[in-house]
């Protein structure tokens, strides 16, 4: 699930409700999602924050920021984008291993941006004498801060610099009487983002009860996205003892189907099944797991367009993983059910009408 709204104009409350409900900044807009994709795998997003009030930092987290106060110069003031900005935020994203807005100012700013900014955006900068080697962005709103971006050179990663930068947005909030430090999601499984959980004693955002619950009682085993695997991979073992073939494909363009109204017909899960004997055919049968339900869903779906070539890097991202950027609208629905063997039973009982339908002729395909 991902959803994405821009407000024409965003007063501090507004903001403070947004993040108490797991929303963050994206441009000029504010979404939230549920998935993200590394490394050719599928996971679930946990979005945190930390309390400030009666908030201490620990003496290992003071002493981080001792040393950086120490050994370089540190300035706080509202955001400027600049070319000395411009220069560091490219260094640091050649080094960084996901995906980042190809200038600085996509950050802050929609593609198109008309000098609208509906976002307090402050700024601390960190300087090597006179050099700039880290700087970050964050935005305050009447009781929260959210942390935006953390930037610093690559040359100075033994300093920490991104996590002392992030120290230094808590301890703006602690000063000015902010109850709550957003800096974004952690990805469970995957701990390039775990440096988040050092400052301390988060809450996590639980979507389905919509509250935060401390840290300790996450449980791994029941993220959306581990029920997705645990669930197609129930099917396919069936499937392949009864010698049905079938692929399990990451589906990044699941987004379109929340993003742009015309595609909401479009299939709107992030892991699939295909189970289509021919790989070639435009008419596929697809086996999906919606976790907020519970309920499987076998459907035959149409290829309205193949956007590989949208996604050049495509193939260095998901490696070893089968991937797909074609895109699928849903045609018919052949069975759904929360239990795996109907789903199965399903490809078994009917599979003539399964391959007529694959066969229909052309007059089949929805209109764009």
């Amino acid at each position: 699930m991902i959803q994405m709204l821009h407000p024409v104009s965003l007063t501090p409350e507004e903001l403070d409700e947004y993040l108490d409900r797991g929303w963050y900044r994206m441009g000029q807009g504010v979404f939230t999602c549920g998935y993200v994709m590394f490394g050719g795998e599928l996971y679930s997003v946990s979005w945190i924050r930390l309390a400030l009030e009666n908030y201490r930092f620990r003496k290992s987290l003071r002493r981080s920021i001792r040393n950086i106060e120490q050994r370089f110069r540190i300035e706080l003031r509202p955001t400027v984008l600049s070319m000395e900005k411009e220069r560091l935020y490219q260094r640091y994203r050649e080094n960084f291993p996901g995906e980042l807005a190809e200038f600085l100012g996509g950050v802050l700013y929609d593609r198109e941006h008309t000098g609208r900014d509906i976002f307090n955006t402050w700024e601390i900068a960190i300087f090597d004498g006179d050099k700039l080697i880290a700087f970050s962005f964050f935005d305050r709103g009447q009781e929260s801060i959210q942390s935006v971006i953390g930037v610093y050179d690559p040359d100075y990663a033994r300093h920490s610099l991104g996590f002392a930068s992030m120290l230094l947005e808590i301890r703006f909030g602690i000063e000015n009487g902010l109850k709550y430090f957003y800096p974004g999601y952690v990805v469970p499984g995957y701990p390039s983002f775990d440096y988040k959980l050092r400052v301390g004693d988060v809450e996590f955002y639980e979507p389905e009860e919509e509250i935060w619950l401390p840290w300790k009682q996450l449980k791994p085993e029941q993220l959306p996205s581990r029920q997705i695997y645990r669930t197609l991979q129930t099917i396919q073992t069936q499937l392949n003892a009864l010698q049905i073939s079938s692929k399990m494909c990451l589906y990044p363009l699941y987004k379109s189907a929340f993003l742009d109204e015309r595609l909401r017909l479009c299939v709107h899960s992030p892991l699939i099944l295909d189970c289509t004997p021919d790989s070639n055919n435009s008419t596929r049968i697809l086996v999906t797991f919606d976790p907020a339900s519970g309920q499987i869903a076998l459907e035959q779906v149409y290829q309205i367009a193949d956007l590989t070539d949208r996604f050049p890097n495509a193939v260095d991202r998901f490696q070893g993983t089968t991937t797909t950027y074609a895109l699928f609208t849903r045609i018919l629905q052949l069975a759904k059910s929360h239990d795996p063997a109907v789903i199965v039973a399903a490809l078994q009982k009917h599979p003539q009408h399964i391959m007529r339908n694959l066969h229909r002729p052309a007059a089949a395909k929805p209109q764009r």
